[in-house]
């Protein structure tokens, strides 16, 4: 029977004392024809097989020799030992694929995930499933090369035919639930980002130069690899918020809210929002400076502006407008000029019409004409002092 294989040994004891009625009873099961040395020994000429674990091989033309199998671990190996193999080869599995177990009877079979080049690839959905920390990636190198990207998404769907088919290259889904009766005082979140300097490590050397940090950066629109392509697309918009309130109320819903500074270092320029480009800014519901929603205002496409700490200083080529009170309970728009001219728009006090009826006989005395006049320059008077009030006349 060539080319088979049997253990020659199963523990040092049993191999070195193999009897005749063992070698017989192998004989007759497999057809072997074993010589037998003096004494009923096995094969002498071969070896020992006591010392390790072997394997009987047999050749095409019937030369039978041991073959060792990892012979240290292999001799009284159970089911309970881990041995360790320097190099273990699996059949049946394509090159480059990571196998995983599919159950004791298949074995194994190639995963979804294949490595190349250095990187792991997944060629179908990566499902996380779990509890506390469920994925965590940590990087701590020195001088890594430029353009380095701890995670990576890079998706390039291709449509041929017209189908309305939505697309997302990353999708974050948090569903928390309160029972009823339950109380959560914390916070749920889709994603956070943390980018800060100087948190590493204590004692770490972190006192040199940056010059752009982002806490995220989004790039967008279209690009010009193909320079003979002419995409069309009919609204791009770099960050696009969608409420819902669907059911039960929201206290105070701000769909963006830029909380204040932690304090204690220090910065030249501070900007909640700077726009560096030309475009136009559209706001379709009300705008307060100073004002929060409070009373719900019932204004649409209103400036609300709250009264403030009146600016001390101007500022080249620009005016600075604010509010500030004419009296208690009159608060009116204000303007400081470049020139540091301070304007101020609200209502006067209403001024008494003068005469405008004269007739023929009204003015014939020189007494008559002088009263008249008066009255009429002690009106321009009220006029200019109250130009003079707002400020769009100087003060003499």
């Amino acid at each position: 029977m060539a080319g088979k294989t049997i253990v020659g040994t199963e523990k040092h004891e049993r191999a070195l004392r193999w009897m005749k009625n063992e070698v017989q009873s192998i004989k007759n099961r497999m057809g072997y024809t074993f010589p037998e040395a003096p004494g009923g020994t096995y094969e002498p000429a071969l070896g020992n097989p006591v010392a390790d674990g072997y394997l009987l091989q047999s050749t095409a033309a019937g030369v039978r020799s041991w073959q060792t199998l990892n012979q240290a671990a292999v001799a009284g190996l159970t089911t309970a030992d881990s041995p360790a193999f320097v190099t273990v080869k699996c059949s049946g599995l394509t090159d480059g694929y990571i196998p995983y177990h599919v159950s004791d009877a298949a074995g194994l079979a190639n995963s979804p995930l294949t490595v190349s080049g250095g990187y792991v690839y997944c060629g179908s959905r990566l499902y996380l499933n779990g509890t506390g920390q469920v994925f965590n990636i940590t990087q701590a190198p020195t001088d890594p090369a430029s353009g380095i990207t701890a995670v990576s998404i890079l998706t390039n769907p291709i449509y041929t035919a017209t189908d309305p088919k939505s697309f997302y290259a990353f999708a974050v889904n948090n569903r928390p639930i309160i029972n009823t009766g339950v109380s959560n005082n914390s916070t749920q979140a889709g994603a956070i980002y943390n980018v800060f300097r100087n948190y590493y490590q204590v004692g770490s050397d972190d006192s040199g130069t940056l010059t752009n940090l982002h806490a995220q950066r989004i790039n967008y629109g279209h690009y010009d690899t193909n320079t003979s392509a002419t995409p069309q697309t009919n609204f791009a918009y770099g960050l696009y918020i969608l409420p819902y309130i669907k059911t039960g109320a929201i206290g105070t819903m701000a769909d963006i809210v830029m909380a204040a500074d932690s304090t204690g270092g220090s910065y030249t320029y501070r900007y909640g929002i700077r726009q560096l480009n030309s475009g136009w800014n559209y706001f379709g519901g009300n705008l307060g400076l100073g004002k929060d929603a409070t009373g719900t205002p019932d204004g649409t496409f209103s400036l609300y502006v709250t009264v403030g700490t009146p600016p001390s200083n101007s500022h080249g080529n620009t005016f600075i407008m604010y509010g500030a009170d004419i009296a208690a309970g009159n608060t009116a728009p204000h303007f400081r000029t470049e020139n540091g001219s301070i304007i101020r728009l609200y209502r006067q006090a209403h001024l008494a019409d003068e005469k405008t009826d004269y007739t023929t006989g009204d003015l014939d005395t020189e007494a008559e004409i002088i009263a008249a006049i008066n009255a009429t320059n002690t009106k321009i008077n009220s006029v200019l002092a109250a130009l003079e009030n707002t400020g769009l006349l100087a003060v003499a």
